[in-house]
């Protein structure tokens, strides 16, 4: 159900630079848009598979999005455990 609005927020099916403002922000805090960028740079690189300054910083942003995607989910967790 998130899916959709993360693939249509994100560079995967049209460019993102001319997109008014708020539709900018909302791009720039998508996972999904780090993750095509990291895929799209791994591709181009033509079977040469070196970590270039922005594969590097488009692995990174995945990690802290993946970190805070489940610290958020432990205390979820958390919660529904103690209550029962």
């Amino acid at each position: 159900m998130l899916q959709m609005p993360l693939l249509f927020f994100s560079n995967v099916l049209y460019a993102t630079e001319k997109l008014p403002l708020i539709f900018g922000i909302i791009v720039k805090i998508n996972p999904m848009t780090y993750l095509v960028a990291g895929l799209r740079t791994m591709f181009t690189q033509q079977g040469s598979f070196v970590f270039t300054r922005d594969l590097t910083i488009q692995i990174l942003i995945l990690f802290i999005f993946a970190i805070f995607g489940m610290s958020i989910a432990t205390k979820a967790y958390k919660e529904i455990i103690s209550r029962d």
